[in-house]
């Protein structure tokens, strides 16, 4: 503890440290016009770039591919039909049974948290074919399993691939990442549910739990690609229309098909994120709505700040973060072409998903994860929108 001597020169280094960030802050904020100038550029080199990405096929010899068709599909594959189909659904469904090993987040977390999340009862009345209680399918991200199958890793996932246990490495690493393992196979498990129920049901999760998606990150992103992705080869399995010889195809198909599913939320934002792209300060995000827990989308890297510290714009074009960027915005041009190719036929999304993934429910999910009550004309708010099929 300092003395009394020494308090005044604390005082003047604090004040004096305070200066500096404060200039840091100015200097971030106050418009530079050609940092301005070239963050535009970037984001129409992004657009651009965007326009052309086109995913490249599973490959047979990724661990995705190679565990789920040797360990969770290999009954079902030798003997197709709706009852090994189902079979096969429970296996990759499983939840993880114990015991944890003690210093493993995630293991601790699958018998602690994820094995049994409460649906809210507001939720469940505008939807009643959801269930009290989600029961995740966490055994896919136990140790055990874990030593063969890190991450879902395919190239239809934002990102770089993320093989860190760490619970914080969602947020600070981002990519593909262990947590979509566990998403994945919840989505197959629960693929029973009528489809647009069970898409509110993953959307209001990421709003509810608020880990980056308010700043455009890949882990939320990825999160939905791999439920959506999930629930539809659960679909086929009940059905028993896959075979060994489309399995890869059809892999293919669910994950481009749950791009097209996600890219059309990102376009309801896509104002929004274009000014999130140009924006000259990073976003601070809320995590779980606790305003005392935030963090920096992308680490606070933003398009602005590199070139106001003097990045070409070349190199910037050129820099991973606009790269992943490029990935992002992809989406939602996956969900234009995908229209244009069906006959300018919309993509299925109810009343109540759109108007989650523009934000105009951000206030009752705020409430709710903050435990407070939400007001009786916003009850009624989201009672008429959930009417609206």
């Amino acid at each position: 503890m300092a003395n009394e001597h020494d308090r005044p020169v604390m005082r003047v280094v604090r004040r004096e440290e305070r200066r500096r960030i404060l200039a840091r802050r100015m200097i971030a904020t106050v418009p530079n016009e050609r940092a301005q100038r070239g963050a535009q550029e970037v984001l129409a080199y992004i657009q651009q770039e965007a326009r052309t990405v086109i995913p490249v096929s599973i490959p047979t010899d990724c661990d995705f591919y190679r565990v789920l068709r040797s360990r969770y599909l290999s009954d079902y594959l030798s003997s197709p039909s709706p009852t090994t189909g189902t079979e096969a659904i429970e296996r990759i469904g499983r939840p993880f049974a114990g015991p944890a090993q003690s210093d493993d987040d995630w293991e601790e977390g699958a018998l602690s948290i994820w094995n049994q999340q409460p649906v809210p009862e507001a939720f469940r009345r505008l939807r009643p074919g959801l269930p009290a209680e989600v029961e995740s399918a966490t055994d896919i991200l136990s140790l055990r399993n874990w030593a063969d199958l890190k991450i879902i890793d395919v190239p239809f996932l934002l990102g770089h691939y993320n093989t860190s246990r760490d619970m914080d490495a969602e947020v600070n690493i981002g990519g593909s990442n262990i947590s979509q393992l566990m998403h994945w196979a919840t989505g197959v498990k629960y693929s029973h549910i009528r489809m647009n129920d069970l898409r509110e049901l993953f959307l209001g999760y990421e709003l509810w739990h608020l880990e980056g998606w308010d700043g455009f990150m890949e882990d939320p992103i990825n999160d939905l690609i791999a439920e959506e992705s999930g629930r539809i080869l659960g679909t086929q399995l009940r059905e028993a229309s896959i075979r060994e010889s489309n399995l890869a195809r059809s892999l293919n198909s669910a994950f481009e098909r749950a791009r097209v599913w996600v890219g059309s939320l990102l376009r309801l934002r896509r104002d929004e994120l274009d000014r999130f792209l140009t924006s000259r300060t990073a976003k601070r995000c809320r995590f779980h709505w606790n305003p005392e827990k935030t963090f920096l989308a992308w680490n606070g890297q933003t398009i602005y700040g590199m070139l106001l510290r003097g990045t070409s714009l070349d190199d910037v074009k050129q820099s991973d973060l606009v790269n992943r960027f490029i990935g992002l915005y992809a989406l939602i041009y996956e969900a234009v072409e995908w229209e244009r190719s069906h006959n300018n036929r919309r993509i299925s999304n109810t009343q109540l998903i759109e108007s989650m993934a523009r934000g105009d429910l951000n206030d009752v999910f705020e409430r709710i994860a903050r435990g407070q009550s939400v007001p009786s004309s916003r009850h009624r708010d989201v009672y008429s929108i959930a009417q609206e099929r």
